[in-house]
C-alpha cells in the first residue's frame, strides 16, 4: 500500500508538471511598459477658477499596467510615475507659481499611482481595435498620503503592425483615464489669494501607450531630405 500511494503521489506530480508545461503561453500576463521617450503620454490636469482657466500638462509620465489580453479575468495591476517637476500650462511665470506655491515640487516631486484590480467583474478578451471601458481600485501615494481611488479606465489592445510601429514597435495598449479630485484630498491648501485663480477641485486626464516591447533608445522620426536633395534645393534660384 505505501508502493501504491508513493507511486499515484508521484504521478499526480508529473501530470500537474507536464500539464503546466504545455499551457498556452498566450495565457500568461503581459505586461506594456509606458515609457515614451518622445514624451507623447498626456497627463494634465484642469482648474476652472473664478478668474482663470488652467490647463496644466506633466511632460514625464512613465510606468506599466500588466494583464492577459486573451483573458481579463486574470486580473490587471499597473504602476505609473509622474514627474511633477516637469509641469507646463504655457505661462512661465503661472508654472513657478504652481510648483512653488501649490505642489511644492521640490519637497515632493514625484506622485505614485498603483492600480490593484479590478473593481467589478471582467471577463472576456480585447478584441483589436475595440475600446474597453471597465473602473480599477488603484491607490494614489503624493506627499505622504496614501489616497484609495476608484478610477474609470478605458483600454484598446491594438496587434504590431505598419501602422503601430509609427508610434512604438510591439503591440500595444492604449490606457485613458479621467477623474476629478480635490486639493485638499492630496495635502494642498490654497493661500488667499491663489483661491480666484486655481479650484479646489480640478480634472486630471491621462493617454497613453504602452508596447510589449522595451521602447528603443533611440526614437526613430521621419527621414529629412538627403544631402543631395539638400544641395538641389539649395542651389535652386529663388524666383
Amino acid at each position: 500500500m505505501r508502493n501504491a500511494s508513493w507511486f499515484f503521489r508521484k504521478g499526480l506530480v508529473c501530470t500537474l508538471t507536464l500539464s503546466l508545461l504545455s499551457f498556452p503561453a498566450w495565457c500568461a500576463p503581459v505586461k506594456f511598459e509606458i515609457r515614451d521617450l518622445t514624451h507623447r503620454n498626456v497627463l494634465a490636469f484642469i482648474s476652472d477658477a473664478l478668474l482663470e482657466k488652467i490647463i496644466a500638462q506633466f511632460q514625464l509620465v512613465k510606468g506599466y499596467v500588466l494583464l492577459d489580453p486573451e483573458n481579463l479575468s486574470s486580473g490587471i495591476q499597473g504602476e505609473m510615475e509622474v514627474d511633477l517637476r516637469t509641469l507646463l500650462t504655457g505661462s512661465q511665470v503661472r508654472d513657478v507659481v504652481i510648483q512653488e506655491q501649490v505642489l511644492d515640487s521640490r519637497q515632493y516631486p514625484s506622485a505614485f499611482l498603483k492600480v490593484n484590480k479590478w473593481a467589478q467583474i471582467v471577463s472576456g478578451k480585447l478584441i483589436e481595435g475595440q475600446s474597453n471601458a471597465h473602473s480599477v481600485e488603484a491607490n494614489l501615494s503624493y506627499r505622504g498620503k496614501d489616497i484609495a481611488l476608484t478610477l474609470p479606465l478605458k483600454i484598446t489592445y491594438f496587434k504590431e503592425g505598419e501602422t503601430t510601429r509609427r508610434r512604438l514597435p510591439g503591440n500595444l495598449l492604449k490606457v485613458s483615464s479621467e477623474w476629478d479630485i480635490e486639493l485638499s484630498q492630496l495635502g494642498i491648501t490654497l493661500s488667499d489669494s491663489l483661491k480666484p485663480l486655481i479650484a479646489k477641485k480640478v480634472q486630471v486626464a491621462f493617454d497613453g501607450i504602452g508596447t510589449d516591447k522595451l521602447p528603443n533608445e533611440k526614437v526613430t522620426l521621419p527621414e529629412g531630405p538627403k544631402p543631395k536633395e539638400r544641395e538641389s534645393s539649395s542651389s535652386s534660384p529663388t524666383q
